[in-house]
Order: C-alpha cells, then structure tokens, then sequence
C-alpha cells in the first residue's frame, strides 16, 4: 500500500519518476503473483498425495481436498517471506512435482521430500518455521506438537532422541530415538525391532494393515486406518468408517469430517464437533480442535507462520 501511495504523489511531481515507480510496483505484484503460483502449485500436489496416502487425514483435518489446498497455500507464502530462507517460487515449484512420488512413510508423519530441502542460513538454535530457513544440508526446523516456531536442528542420527520420525533421518523410524526400520515379512516387536510407518506389527512380523474386510481382532485392531478403516467388533473384519459431518452423531465406527467426535455437554451423547477458525480458543486434548493445519498454542488455534517466528 504505501509502495502505491508513494507512485502516486511522485507523479505530481515527475512522471519519470512515476514511471520508474510504476515498474517497481509492478515488480513487486509480478514477485507476489509469482510465489501465489508456486505455492497453489505445491499445495495441489501435496494434497493430492496426502489423499493418496492418507484418506483419513484429509477428511477428519480438512474435510476435503479443496479445503486442504486453500489452507496449505498461506503456510506455504508465510515459508516464502520468513528470514534467511533458502526456498524461493522454483524451488516450491520443484518441490510440487517431488510429491507426486514420495514415500506414504514420510507423508503420514508429515515429512517433506528430500528433494525438497533447501538450505537457509539459520545456523543450529535459531528460531525458525519452517526447514528453508536453517544451514545445512540435513538441517530442519525442529517443532513441539503444541507450538507453530521452533528451533533449527540436525535431523538425527540412529540412536538420537526424537518424538515422531520427522526428527530423523530419511530412511528412520522413531520410538523414543531414531532407528532403523525392519523389512516387511521381518520379525518386529514393537519396541527396538520397529516396522516403517505405513505398516504393522502383527504376530511378532511387519505386514501390511489389512484391507477391506479383512479378518481382524478389535483389541489388536490391525486394519488400514490411514485409509479410513476399523475392526467392527461384532464381525470382526475391516470395515470402512462412516463419515459424519458436523452435528451428527458419531460412534466408534465413525469420524467428523473436518471436526472431532466429542461428547455432547447437554446429553452426554457424542457428536461431531466442527474445527475451530484461527484465533479461536481450543484445547487440543478434550476439544474443540484446531482447522488443519493450526495448532491449539496456549489454548488459541494458530497457524504456522514461518515469517512470524523470530
């Protein structure tokens, strides 16, 4: 606005100047236009895989793909602006195409691409918001669950603490520190001997989740859930979960989209309860929810914005 305001009263004065101003002006809408594409760009695909790999995630977070882009886009334009950043428009670019075949591992823990990485010049400490900001090669921005900044570190190494996999290295898994993953058919055990992300531990072997009516055990429910499945407890197979929109009644073969299934104050009953906008008041553990992908901070739904983090 004032880069407007400065053009006009110059052409009062000089229009050589307005001209000069004009061109900057126009820059500067051209620069904004530009990195609105890219990130619509990276948004789309990454939604799209985040769909792929994880149905659940899209309906209960976003309640859509749709919604899932629009809200992705304003982080992505905030890790744009934020300091010392190394990514620019082309390298989200790039990084839009890199989704369409990262491993579903590294989706559901919500892992960029490798090839997505992009050194900033935040040495290890600093405050950050997103991994373009931090130096180095295996540098990110290592965030808490209930926080949107936090602090560029080293992604670890086997044997180092972590709390998700996104603290490792690619090709880790995580139970208190990082390790090494076994194999699919391999012997596991759920502790040291830990399988990849999208598949289980049953009988001591990694395998697959099971699919649609699979046979299953509810109390060692080993269906699909990253693609929207459960073990009902009176057939005992996989079945698909109902989805619910906001308002209506959920149970445990059902969930919310866009919300959460949360006890009722009146009746007691469960129903689905919608996600709350940015700045709402939240809590994270008994409800109401934050829309994706805000975070309940101090109890005020927050979206991450790496420009902000200081």
């Amino acid at each position: 606005m004032r880069a407007r305001w400065a053009c006009l009263l110059v052409a009062v004065a000089a229009s050589a100047i307005l001209d000069s101003c004009s061109r900057s002006c126009g820059e500067d809408d051209a620069s904004t236009a530009i990195a609105g594409e890219a990130c619509a760009d990276w948004a789309t695909h990454y939604c799209r895989r985040l769909e792929s790999c994880a149905p659940i995630s899209v309906s209960i977070d976003y309640g859509d793909v749709e919604a899932c882009v629009s809200r992705s886009k304003l982080v992505c334009a905030s890790a744009l602006r934020a300091r010392a950043t190394g990514a620019t428009p082309r390298t989200i670019k790039s990084c839009a195409l890199a989704q369409d075949s990262v491993n579903c591992d590294d989706v559901v823990v919500g892992k960029p691409p490798e090839s997505c990485h992009v050194p900033g010049s935040l040495s290890a400490g600093a405050a950050c918001g997103d991994s373009s900001q931090c130096a180095g090669p295996h540098s990110y921005c290592r965030t808490n669950a209930d926080d949107t900044c936090g602090t560029c570190a080293p992604l670890g190494e086997v044997g180092a603490g972590c709390d998700s996999a996104r603290d490792c290295q690619y090709g880790l898994v995580c139970y208190f520190t990082c390790m090494r993953p076994v194999a699919k058919g391999e012997m596991c055990d759920g502790m040291l001997r830990q399988c990849p992300e999208t598949l289980i531990c049953l009988n001591y072997k990694c395998v697959a989740p099971g699919d649609l009516r699979a046979p299953c055990e509810p109390n060692a429910d080993h269906c699909d859930h990253d693609h929207g499945l459960y073990c009902d407890p009176e057939q005992k197979v996989c079945l698909q979960f109902a989805v619910a929109d906001v308002g209506g009644p959920c149970t445990a073969g059902t969930i919310c989209k866009r919300g959460a299934c949360l006890p009722d104050d009146t009746t007691g009953a469960s129903k689905c309860i919608a996600s709350v906008p940015d700045g709402a008041n939240c809590d994270a553990r008994h409800g109401p929810t934050c829309l994706a992908p805000a975070k309940c901070v101090n109890g005020q739904c927050r979206l991450p914005k790496a420009e902000a983090c200081l």
